[in-house]
């Protein structure tokens, strides 16, 4: 032991200095970052605590009444997160929080290792130093959300496959096909891992690999468990009839292919995306890293990890808009901008008498900082739009029963479902078009048939730019109680 942590020293003082960035204010609202998807996985995890542990179903709160299955991907987070719901006596979101940095732990292990593997311990130390102080990875590694789940089975699927290549061990394979089955499970985006993948087999074995057993069996273990998952899921959702589910297993969905010449999709891409991911400094570094001179080795394994993130971007064009989709990007990226920092360690340094001078260093790592804090201080914020909800859910349980169905407002319509306890359906404000105000009291007084008994406008700023259907509420149904700017309950009676 005493010999791992002497080798390992540097590694593990920068392990432990991420994750404890990663645990300050760990106990926060689940309210920054992108609020609805943590609010969706928290709402199956408690479902799973109170209802349970039926993970073959899992359930959200913004179905009314109905059971409000809503399958995904294979919860695995929301089921481990329930398990110690249990364990610990109660719901505490930041079990969830800390679930997700237990992967990304896993998640720098990996990448650290290959890394080391692919190059040397140098490249290794920066990589996950960049992948670590990623603002976008910083935000969602500590949400409660399965990307890094999904992190850590894509990065230790490559891990033991290089392994694999290196020793030819079969523990290895075989480890590396239940990784990338779990990956692939925990977001069906991941199946770009099988490009990279493929190129370690076949720099091992050529065309052999197509006359070996294992390699069909490597096959079978990813694909029947993943296939027979999402063909469930898709079925539940057909059987229970969810057209507001975003995922209809239908991939026109997400390809669009007009998207790809759009340079509107690359700019909104860029700016939400990879200037959240790697900043405008680290993008540079990326750039300029592709470019360098590798081993033709590496550059096989490299260049089909990043060709396979491009044919994700391709084929989920329509999903790109969400900064977390990006990070599928990251630890590939984390490579080529680490190869510039050492290229400038070793060459650049040596024609630059500047950088030699401390001053000089220690503006740059204060510019460098100052880039991070403009888009990581994300991840200990909570959106002005979104701090009252807590109270407002508490005066909820106040004014209402427990068994009351409610009618929320977007956004934050999800989360107030949460904080309250309560289900109901989630509404989006109709502004000031006519038709979707005459459309939007349609349908409020088809949830009232349906059993909604309050409508709840979780932010008034976005009610007072619907002014028809804001008269129509306080002129048809009773105002039990409003914060102006903040929020306003009414109950669905004339």
């Amino acid at each position: 032991m005493n010999k791992f942590i002497k080798e390992n020293r540097t590694f593990l003082v920068l392990l432990f200095i991420v994750v404890a960035i990663r645990l300050v204010s760990i106990n926060m609202p689940i309210l920054e970052g992108t609020a609805v998807r943590q609010i969706q996985t928290a709402m199956i995890a408690r479902n799973l605590y109170t209802n349970g542990f039926n993970f073959l179903y899992p359930q959200v709160d913004f179905f009314g009444s109905d059971p409000g299955y809503f399958i995904l991907e294979f919860p695995l987070l929301n089921f481990i997160v329930a398990v110690l719901y249990k364990l610990c006596g109660g719901v505490h979101e930041w079990i969830g929080r800390l679930i997700s940095i237990a992967f990304f732990t896993g998640s720098v292990v990996f990448l650290f290792n290959l890394t080391r593997r692919l190059f040397e311990e140098r490249t290794a130390l920066i990589t996950v130093g960049i992948f670590s102080i990623s603002p976008l990875g910083l935000i969602y590694s500590r949400a409660f959300m399965p990307d890094f789940e999904m992190m850590f089975f894509l990065i230790g699927a490559l891990y033991f496959m290089y392994l694999w290549s290196e020793c030819d061990k079969n523990k290895f394979f075989w480890i590396s096909a239940v990784f990338a089955m779990m990956a692939i499970l925990s977001k069906l985006q991941s199946f770009y891992i099988c490009i990279p993948l493929f190129i370690m087999i076949w720099q091992r074995q050529r065309l052999r690999f197509l006359f070996e057993a294992r390699s069909w069996a490597y096959l079978l273990i990813v694909l029947i468990p993943t296939v027979s998952w999402y063909m469930h899921a898709r079925n539940v959702h057909q059987a229970y009839y969810l057209p507001t589910s975003s995922f209809n297993f239908q991939m026109s969905s997400y390809l669009h292919p007009s998207l790809l010449f759009s340079p509107k999709f690359y700019i909104e891409m860029f700016e939400h995306g990879w200037m959240q991911m790697l900043t405008p400094v680290g993008f540079a570094m990326f750039l300029f890293g592709l470019f360098l001179k590798i081993e033709s080795q590496q550059k096989r394994i490299l260049l089909a990890w990043l060709s396979g993130t491009a044919v994700l971007m391709v084929t989920f064009s329509a999903a790109m808009f969400d900064p977390y989709y990006s990070l599928h990007f990251l630890p590939i990226t984390s490579i080529f901008a680490a190869r510039t920092v050492v290229w400038i360690w070793q060459y650049a340094s040596k024609e630059m008498i500047f950088l030699h001078n401390r001053l000089a260093l220690i503006l740059a790592i204060i510019l460098i900082c100052a880039l991070l804090g403009r888009y990581a201080a994300y991840a200990y914020i909570v959106p002005r739009g979104y701090r009252h909800i807590p109270m407002l859910a508490k005066i909820i349980e106040q004014v209402t029963d427990k068994n009351d169905l409610l009618v929320t407002s977007t956004p934050g319509g999800s989360a107030t479902l949460y904080y309250s306890k309560h289900k109901g359906w989630c509404f989006g404000l109709p502004g000031n078009a006519p038709e979707r105000t005459k459309e939007a009291i349609a349908r409020i007084e088809n949830l009232q048939k349906e059993g909604a008994k309050y409508f709840v406008s979780v932010c008034d700023d976005f009610l007072e730019q619907s002014a028809d259907f804001q008269h129509y509420l306080r002129n048809r149904y009773v105002l039990v109680k409003e914060e102006p700017g903040l929020y306003s309950i009414f109950l669905l009676k004339q």
